[in-house]
């Protein structure tokens, strides 16, 4: 065994070593200590009987975390002080950090391995030759530029494995784990580090159940480690949730400092207008009791600033209000952040109110901090903030009541183009080539915060004046007319309810990636093409789709649009283009299944808005385009067909998009559909069962949109001069084909086949004729 004076004398000659952060311990004098807030005695003894069950419980892989959330004021800190007193009195106690924001070294985890280090050391003795040793080999470990993991495993959890292989001391450390409290470490402003801390922490407990090491987190859970918290079912207990009446009214009482004033029927009503929050009691308290500036209330005693509280209404809910808010700090973004609370129909959380403003959510946090009197501050930030009172939003919003603190109402409209104004700003200092490089860190925030700022807005009014967005996406576009393929690519992109991959930009246009880059690319600020792509290289399963509908909108309007105008004749081009790449047997064809769903869509568009439609195409046999020569040739001796499977989505996109041509077209040419039924020869019992139905004629773009036809089946012709489609695409019958007909006994055949169960699967597949029939 080691000697005490001996542990003592290596513990005294680590500690320099080491430099622990004194006042991130909270060990040192109270007034400079961080968290120097203690419980009021009676108070959480719900959560602190929660904490002892945790500390104490059997150790295993996933129970080493746990994480105490709450919004500001709810008394994190005195609940950690607490916690730590308790866990010392026990021997239990294994350190403490205490983050403070804009603290220097205690706002960052570049000192966390070694104050840590430094207490726990202290707390397990056995621990100090491993870190001796580890600063010896290693001296260069402690400087900043070690990232936090580095420095944890090596001063952390390496000893600590290595003190618990000693055997006489695996018992007692299984039985009696050592806690570790980490307060505030929202408050750390350095994310990264916080999230590999938390990583590593993770894994090192499940690959190592055994260690006799936890961690009592306290703070808000940030939106960035949510899931992470989730998914690694770390433990978590919600103040908010856990925070009872008799707490708040032993807090209020204790404020108060008086036993007889006020009443206990008085202070019920200040617990019960707190509505579970310390901070909100506190604010209420401070009111009463004329703490901070008297800007209304001056000639009012605490008696009756009691009784304006408890009957808050009217009248005195303004005067309420307007002193709150007078009382509050002169911080940055104070009424852009309450005028966005109030104005948004949405309720957002705090990040996202900080990204619709684009400020920090530290700033968020501060101003909603110095009135919790009036909102309500979640423990998680994806948690939606909301006023206390209801009536709130409307004393902000009547101007006659609420004065200097009646919302910006202009701030809708700056936010509405604030972000695009910067995207476009910062792609206009772009050479062409830097389109393709990384971007500034604020600008794919920024283009990916536009649409969401703008359709919170148009909830929240859907009459807003839109018209402010026209000049900026002219600004953008125009740059592009002349470049080859701009209105075809844009046009491909606007006449979609849908994202369109690239691929089938490229197939329709027959154009490779280089073609259209400079467009993707150049359109970044308006044209996404998927989750959190930007400049990165253009694959062939990107989905391009314009960031914000107002944009297709835009460009279908000829009045708004004026030469950038999508022109009805791009839907017949886009139409003419599906039906080469269907009936005309690209080597791809297998994997093209949304040019065929999708052709008739193009048709309607192009014979409803297309005043050049050559009508009168119709109705002529249909001449399809020749297979590329290349699709003929891998054809050659091919006799197993490819086939491609139709999804249930994907036949009712059909199914729609065809109606939506016969209906254009019955409205360009009434009775274009009456008389198909001359075009076939409905078969006998006999035939039906032996599948033979023939079209002796061609048939036309008309006859196989016509989905209306009952049975329907085929058969070869026994005129070998007949040409063109021979069957329709039917919806009623059980089984039912299209078949095309093609030179050199090329062909593509369409199968639906019902299932027992009821549900249909359609076949589409490529096929070789015997030559000469």
């Amino acid at each position: 065994m080691i000697s005490l004076k001996r542990r003592k004398s290596t513990f005294e000659d680590l500690k320099p070593r080491l430099n622990p952060l004194a006042e991130a311990t909270g060990t040192s004098n109270r007034e400079n200590s961080p968290g120097e807030a203690s419980l009021v005695p009676g108070t959480r003894v719900v959560v602190s009987k929660k904490i002892t069950t945790w500390a104490d419980a059997a150790l295993s892989s996933n129970n080493h975390i746990l994480w105490v959330h709450g919004g500001p004021g709810c008394g994190k800190s005195a609940l950690a002080r607490d916690t730590a007193q308790t866990l010392q009195k026990k021997k239990r106690f294994g350190g403490a950090f205490f983050f403070a924001r804009d603290s220097g070294a205690r706002s960052r985890m570049t000192r966390l391995a070694s104050t840590l280090a430094s207490q726990l050391s202290d707390a397990i003795p056995e621990m100090q030759a491993s870190i001796d040793t580890t600063l010896k080999e290693e001296p260069e470990l402690l400087s900043p530029l070690i990232s936090v993991t580095m420095q944890m495993q090596r001063l952390v959890y390496d000893p600590v494995k290595a003190a618990t292989k000693k055997m006489n001391l695996i018992k007692s450390f299984s039985k009696s784990p050592y806690v570790i409290v980490l307060d505030a470490i929202d408050e750390c402003e350095a994310r990264e580090q916080v999230v590999d801390f938390l990583d590593q922490a993770v894994r090192i407990f499940k690959d190592n159940p055994g260690m006799p090491l936890r961690f009592l987190i306290t703070g808000r859970i940030e939106d960035h480690l949510q899931l992470r918290v989730d998914a690694n079912r770390i433990e978590t207990i919600d103040l908010a949730q856990s925070t009872t009446k008799e707490d708040l009214i032993l807090y209020i009482r204790s404020l108060f400092g008086t036993p007889n004033w006020p009443s206990l029927t008085e202070v019920d009503s200040l617990a019960e207008k707190s509505k579970g929050s310390f901070a909100a009691a506190k604010g209420l308290v401070g009111f009463v009791l004329g703490s901070g500036s008297l800007i209304s209330f001056d000639d009012l005693t605490p008696a009756q600033r009691l009784q304006l509280v408890l009957g808050i209404d009217g009248q005195n809910l303004d005067a309420f209000y307007t002193r709150i808010l007078n009382d509050s700090p002169e911080l940055p973004y104070f009424m852009d952040i309450l005028s966005t609370i109030t104005l948004l129909k949405a309720s957002l959380s705090i990040p996202e109110i900080s990204q619709f403003l684009g400020i920090f959510e530290y700033e968020v946090i501060a101003v909603l901090s110095s009135i919790p009197t009036l909102v309500t501050i979640p423990g998680r930030d994806n948690a939606p903030i909301s006023f206390s009172h209801e009536s709130l939003r409307e004393f902000f919003l009547d101007e006659q009541r609420s004065g200097p603190f009646h919302v910006r109402t202009d701030v809708l409209k700056e936010m509405a183009f604030k972000f695009l104004d910067a995207a476009l700003v910062h792609y206009e200092s772009l050479s062409e080539i830097q389109w393709m490089l990384p971007l500034d860190e604020p600008i794919p925030q920024a283009i990916a915060q536009w649409p969401k700022n703008l359709d919170l807005i148009l909830e929240t009014d859907p009459s807003f004046d839109l018209s402010g967005l026209d000049s900026r996406y002219s600004q953008i576009l125009s740059k592009f007319q002349v470049v080859p393929h701009f209105f075809d690519v844009i046009a491909i992109i606007a006449s979609s309810d849908n994202p369109v991959p690239i691929g089938d930009i490229l197939s329709i246009l027959q154009l490779d990636v280089q073609d259209i880059a400079l467009i993707i690319y150049g359109l970044t600020p308006i044209l996404g093409r998927g989750p959190k792509k930007f400049s990165e290289t253009i694959s062939l399963i990107d989905q391009c789709q314009f960031r914000h509908k107002s944009v297709r909108d835009f460009l279908l309007d000829p009045f708004k649009a004026e030469d950038l105008h999508i022109s009805p004749t791009y839907y017949t081009h886009i139409a003419r283009k599906h039906l080469s790449i269907v009936f005309g047997l690209p080597h791809s064809f297998i994997i093209d299944k949304p040019f065929f769903k999708d052709w008739p869509k193009y048709l309607a568009l192009g014979v409803q808005h297309d005043p050049l439609f050559e009508r009168e195409a119709l109705q002529e046999p249909y001449d399809p385009v020749a297979p590329m020569l290349r699709a003929i040739e891998s054809l050659r001796g091919w006799r197993t067909a490819f086939t491609v499977v139709l999804k249930a989505d994907e036949v009712a996109s059909m199914l729609t998009n065809v109606e939506l041509a016969i209906t254009a077209i019955e409205m360009k040419i009434p009775g274009s559909f009456d008389n198909l039924d001359n075009l076939f020869t409905i078969p006998d019992e006999k035939a039906r069962n032996s599948n033979v139905t023939v079209s002796r004629n061609t048939v036309s773009i008309i006859d196989i949109l016509d989905v209306r036809f009952g049975f329907v089946d085929y058969r070869r012709p026994t005129d070998q001069d007949s040409q063109g489609f021979r069957m329709i695409l039917s919806d009623s019958a059980n089984s039912s084909r299209l078949c095309l007909k093609r030179g050199s006994g090329v062909g593509i055949q369409v199968e639906k086949h019902v299932k027992s169960s009821g549900s249909c699967r359609f076949l589409m597949s490529l096929y070789q004729y015997p030559m000469g029939t």
